[in-house]
C-alpha cells in the first residue's frame, strides 16, 4: 500500500481496460503520539515543597500539558520542556511513583521519590517554589488579587476575624479549583511546618 493512500476504492488498469471494486478498502492508521519517558528525577527525597526536576523525553513545552502525580497526589508543574519537567512535592504526598501523563500517553517510574516527613519547615526557597507554583495555576485577575505591595495599608487589612466582621486581602478558598485549592494548601502546608497539632496540622483541623 502506497504512502499517503486514503480509504476509498481500488482501481486496476491493464491495457487502457479499467476496473474499479464495487467496495471500499479501509486505510487504518496508527497514532504518531509518543509515550513521554522519564529517565531520572532529581532528588530522589525530600519534603513537602522541595523542588524536582524529572528529567525524560517527549514532555509538552507547555507545563499545564503535563500532569504529574507522586504517589497519586497531583503537583503543579512550574516549567517544561521537551526533556525535563520542574514540580514541587505537593501536599499530601506519600513515598511512591512519579507519574507524568501527555494527552492520553502515561509513563511511571521506575524506582520510588521518597516524601520525608520530618515535622520541620520547608526552606525559603521551597516556600517560593511552592508560591510560584500556586501563582501559575491562577488566571490574570486572581494574580492581582494574591501579589500585593508590602506596605501599612495592606497590612492593616489582615484580619484573622470572618469576612462579615473584616475582609482581608486574597482569595476565598471556596472559589478556587481543586487543582489551585491543592498548591495553596501545598504553601501553607510548606511554610507551617507539619509538627502534630501545630503548623500545618492546627491549620486542617481550623479548615475542616
Amino acid at each position: 500500500m502506497p504512502t499517503g493512500a486514503t480509504t476509498g476504492t481500488i482501481t486496476v488498469t491493464v491495457d487502457g481496460q479499467t476496473a474499479t471494486s464495487s467496495t471500499s478498502f479501509t486505510v487504518t492508521t496508527t497514532s504518531t503520539t509518543t509515550s513521554p519517558t522519564i529517565t531520572t528525577f532529581s532528588p530522589t527525597s525530600g519534603t513537602v515543597g522541595t523542588s524536582v526536576v524529572i528529567t525524560g523525553t517527549n514532555f509538552s513545552t507547555t507545563p499545564a500539558s503535563n500532569t504529574v502525580t507522586f504517589n497519586g497526589v497531583a503537583a503543579t508543574v512550574s516549567a517544561a520542556t521537551g526533556t525535563s519537567l520542574t514540580v514541587a512535592v505537593p501536599a499530601g504526598a506519600t513515598t511512591g511513583k512519579l507519574v507524568v501523563t501527555v494527552g492520553s500517553n502515561t509513563v511511571a517510574s521506575t524506582s520510588d521519590f521518597t516524601v520525608s516527613t520530618t515535622g520541620t519547615a520547608a526552606t525559603p526557597a521551597q516556600v517560593v517554589a511552592l508560591a510560584n507554583a500556586f501563582l501559575a495555576t491562577l488566571s490574570t485577575t486572581q494574580q492581582a488579587t494574591v501579589v500585593l505591595t508590602l506596605n501599612l495599608t495592606n497590612a492593616k487589612r489582615w484580619s484573622n476575624l470572618p469576612c462579615g466582621v473584616s475582609c482581608r486581602n486574597g482569595l476565598a478558598f471556596s472559589s478556587l479549583s481543586a487543582t489551585q485549592l491543592a498548591a495553596a494548601k501545598a504553601v501553607i502546608q510548606a511554610a507551617s511546618g507539619t509538627v502534630a497539632n501545630e503548623g500545618y496540622s492546627e491549620f486542617t483541623q481550623i479548615n475542616a
